[in-house]
């Protein structure tokens, strides 16, 4: 399903690659009645937005020349919108790289700032007095 059958004019980017979702938001204003158009509704929604996400995107990297783009952030747990991007941009020849070891959203930031901070510790902490370095710890985290 193309969501301009559903929602035409629902994004565009313009030459400078400004995203505007003005018709996206027009049309979620409209008012919705009974449990099928509520399910079309938010159908909608989700491919205009991972297509126009995917025309924005698309068009910054070929802007700079990009070949890859990383995919961060909490809204990538919605997997209809991570998996309708990640084909879009596949299909426009780039390469979608996705967190694959721990969440893309805050729980993977923190463990990110986490990390960095041991590090940071581990390089300011004092040699040993028998010249060894400080042993480095270990951060082990589950990952389901």
């Amino acid at each position: 399903m193309c969501s301009s059958d559903l929602w035409p004019a629902a994004h565009a980017v313009d030459p400078d690659g400004q995203l505007s979702l003005t018709g996206l938001w027009q049309a979620m204003a409209r008012p919705v009645t009974g449990e099928a158009e509520r399910q079309r509704a938010a159908a909608a929604f989700h491919l205009s937005l991972a297509d126009a996400l995917v025309d924005w995107v698309a068009h910054q990297a070929q802007r700079q020349a990009c070949p890859a783009v990383a995919l961060g952030g909490g809204c990538w747990i919605n997997r209809p919108l991570r998996q309708r991007v990640v084909a879009g941009l596949q299909a426009r020849g780039l390469v979608a790289l996705e967190a694959c070891e721990v969440p893309p959203g805050d729980g993977g930031l923190s463990l990110g700032q986490a990390a960095w901070a041991l590090r940071e510790a581990l390089q300011a902490a004092p040699h040993s007095s028998d010249g060894g370095a400080l042993r480095t710890a270990s951060l082990s985290v589950p990952v389901e």
